[in-house]
């Protein structure tokens, strides 16, 4: 699971994609020396890693069974390699032979720190074959450390070596740092450890560069993610991934290609959610389980919850509910520890402003709900849950949140509306971009480098802002530098023509107007403006609903009245 060191708690598959960033690390090639002699003499596997860190827990090495490696000479040693990556690491080498990636298979190699050694006869230390092997990048041999990687623990499961969800060396605790297990290297920083972990290899380090790539890192405590293996509580996302693009295909997404260029590609690879995270502050998950979890009991209110417990519950935060036993069958059961992903709690939103479905008193059968929740065949012909039970302004005619919430807010209201009725949550979206200072930066507080919202709005009146950030990309999914220059020409061009036509008619008015062509004119042309205006407003086009169409029609409809309406007027006054 991606895991936050700097939160100490696991995050989901698409909490761990909202943070990247561009860092420096370690780009290593390190030598496995096989346990016996390869046609007489020494030889070495050379795999490559970014995460020195994770090599006092390797456990095995993958390759690909169709790659063709060989087996080569330089500086009087023999090494292995994928055999269209040798001239990336290597200029003056000595092919021996080639040799097919099914023939590597099953063979034994020396752990380079010699730990876990007693699981050698539990058939770790062996080479392996896993599909996700490239010869794109690295040496097409990769150094596994199941305990920090979900493929590589896959391969172990695939080979029987464990069973799923078996544990496997994983000697880094939530802070981050080693436990005892890693004696070398006990209490130090992963990635603080990774220079002491280089300079221990000695000459099993072949190569040491250092190359940029993006990492993602914890969108709360700006830390490095991790990826390490804990317990976790999920919810079964894959096998609903039909019904999640086709829900997708029912919502009117604005601008329209993020529908299917990052939504619908990001729901189809959707992943099962981890949805419990290791914190004290939170909304307790309400699981109690016996020691082996053989036993699993949700329990549905906290009314029920005082009457498995007989205590009355006045709070359900942890330190109120975390002591509370209850027995169910004769079993007696502790709660989980963990507490709620606050990104599930943010997608039960729709159903939980209103304490749905207790809030429908007379109405309410958790019983019969749960049946047709889960009867498929009941969900898909009756509209009893939305029209009864579900609140009636669901689902939401129109949300709207940044691009990042693809992969947030977006994500988890569809998923639950998905998994509970086979809806989307909402009708319609509106993805904003970024506004950003006028150089492309963030805007910061520290830098003060953008203008007090509240002097704009005094300098030149809210109307000019509102124009003019709804005419900006930034209601199109793209991100605004924002400009006080743009404010003053929106106010100039558009804003005061018609706050001096208004005030010239509304100040001078001593008699009542006679009808002109040119009224007529104006009236339909406004007419005209306001069709467009509803137009677009209805498909939540808000860059194409008033400015485009005011240069168009009223803004010079204003002017050409304001002109001529002031020779009419003089002319009429001096005749009178």
């Amino acid at each position: 699971m991606p895991f936050s060191t700097g939160c100490m708690t696991p995050l989901s598959n698409f909490e761990a994609k909202q943070k990247e960033q561009s860092i420096s690390d370690p780009y290593v090639v390190v030598s496995f020396e096989l346990k016996e002699d390869y046609e007489g003499h020494r030889v070495y596997m050379l795999a490559l890693t970014t995460n020195p860190w994770t090599l006092p827990s390797n456990c095995g090495l993958v390759v690909k069974e169709s790659f063709t490696y060989v087996l080569f000479e330089v500086n009087g040693k023999r090494y292995i390699i994928v055999e269209t990556r040798i001239k990336e690491y290597f200029k003056d080498f000595k092919v021996i032979k080639k040799i097919s990636g099914k023939d590597l298979v099953g063979i034994e190699y020396l752990q380079p720190f010699g730990y876990y050694e007693h699981l050698r006869k539990s058939g770790y230390f062996r080479i392996y074959a896993g599909d996700f092997v490239t010869d794109s990048d690295g040496t097409g041999i990769v150094h596994c450390a199941p305990g920090f990687s979900q493929d590589e623990y896959n391969v172990f499961v695939k080979y029987g070596l464990i069973k799923k969800n078996d544990l496997v060396p994983c000697p880094v605790d939530e802070n981050g740092r080693f436990t005892e297990e890693i004696s070398d290297f006990k209490g130090k920083y992963v990635k603080a450890a990774d220079p002491f972990i280089l300079k221990a290899l000695g000459d099993k380090l072949i190569i040491n560069k250092k190359k940029k790539h993006n990492v993602p890192y914890c969108w709360r405590s700006e830390t490095p993610l991790i990826s390490k293996l804990v317990p976790n509580w999920f919810i079964s996302v894959t096998d609903s991934v039909d019904k999640l693009l086709a829900n997708n295909e029912k919502i009117n997404w604005v601008p329209k290609d993020i529908k299917y260029k990052k939504f619908h590609n990001w729901l189809a690879d959707a992943e099962d959610w981890s949805f419990s995270r290791d914190r004290f502050w939170g909304t307790p998950i309400p699981l109690w389980t016996n020691e082996d979890y053989s036993v699993i009991y949700c329990v549905e209110s906290a009314e029920e919850l005082e009457k498995l417990s007989g205590k009355k519950i006045t709070d359900i935060h942890r330190q109120f509910i975390d002591d509370i036993e209850i027995v169910v069958d004769g079993v007696t059961l502790k709660r989980i520890p963990e507490v709620f992903d606050c990104w599930f709690e943010s997608g039960s939103m729709p159903y939980a402003q209103n304490n749905w479905p207790f809030c429908l008193k007379d109405k309410f059968n958790m019983n019969e709900i749960k049946e047709e929740i889960t009867t498929k065949e009941k969900c898909s012909s009756k509209d009893t849950l939305y029209n009864d039970m579900v609140l009636k302004n669901f689902p939401a005619d129109f949300i709207a949140e940044g691009m990042d919430q693809t992969r947030g807010w977006f994500y988890s209201l569809h998923v639950i509306s998905t998994l509970l009725f086979n809806k989307p949550a909402f009708k319609n979206v509106v993805v904003n971009g970024i506004v950003q200072a006028a150089d492309g930066q963030k805007m910061s507080k520290s830098k003060k480098n953008y203008p007090e919202p509240k002097e704009i709005l005094d300098e030149f009146g809210a109307d000019s802002l509102r124009s003019y950030l709804i005419s900006s990309p930034v209601v199109e999914g793209q991100d605004l530098k924002f400009k006080k220059d743009g404010v003053k020409e929106i106010q100039k061009t558009l804003i005061i023509p018609w706050i001096n036509s208004l005030l010239f008619y509304t100040t001078s008015k001593s008699t009542e107007p006679e009808e002109l062509v040119l009224d007529d004119w104006i009236k339909n042309s406004f007419n005209d403006f306001l069709g467009k205006v509803e137009d677009n407003m209805n498909k939540y086009e808000l860059s194409k609903a008033v400015i485009p169409n005011v240069g168009r029609t009223p803004h010079w409809g204003a002017i050409w009245q304001f002109e001529g309406g002031i020779s009419i007027f003089f002319s009429k006054k001096l005749t009178a």
